[in-house]
């Protein structure tokens, strides 16, 4: 379980450097998924699917207490104690 956040690549930064390894999304496209070299921390996804956002961790995040999530995905792997609000917008997988 993870909340993330759209960013636009143009308004995205990051200080330091990273390391990311490379999965395969539900689109058959590469993600790439970085995360901090020195304790392993995930910060953000570069979907391929989407070259020009990236999908930011909210615990990465310097404040993220502004962030709300706008939908839920991948409801199908919910953990049984997840508690998804009545009204939120759905997805059992990833919205194509």
């Amino acid at each position: 379980m993870a909340t993330l956040a759209a960013v636009p690549k143009d308004a995205f930064s990051i200080s330091g450097e990273t390391k990311f390894y490379t999965a395969t999304g539900d689109s058959g496209k590469p993600l790439h998924r970085h995360f901090c070299p020195d304790c392993g921390s995930r910060l953000y996804t570069h979907a391929m699917v989407m070259p020009d956002v990236y999908l930011v961790t909210a615990g990465s995040m310097d404040d993220a207490s502004w962030l709300e999530p706008a939908m839920h995905i991948y409801l199908d792997s919910a953990q049984p104690w997840a508690q998804i609000p009545s009204d939120a917008v759905t997805f059992n997988k990833m919205p194509g």
